[in-house]
């Protein structure tokens, strides 16, 4: 498993390399820091979604005690 060079090119060309035959490689080196912080940023926004999920679920509750 792994990644499609040209489809890395478009979004990191520094980390891809082109031969003398025109055939692409990725240095995967140097693609690890770049995944590590992108998933430091969804875990934050998951984090924070959760949030959002429990503060919306503490208001319905108290709507529905309310309510009764």
């Amino acid at each position: 498993m792994g990644f499609i060079a040209q489809d890395v090119e478009e979004v990191l060309p520094e980390i891809v390399e082109t031969d003398s035959e025109g055939y692409k490689s990725i240095n995967y080196t140097e693609i690890i820091p770049v995944m590590v912080e992108a998933l430091k940023k969804q875990q934050q926004m998951i984090d924070k979604l959760q949030k959002s999920i429990d503060s919306l679920r503490r208001d319905r509750d108290s709507r529905r005690t309310t309510a009764e």
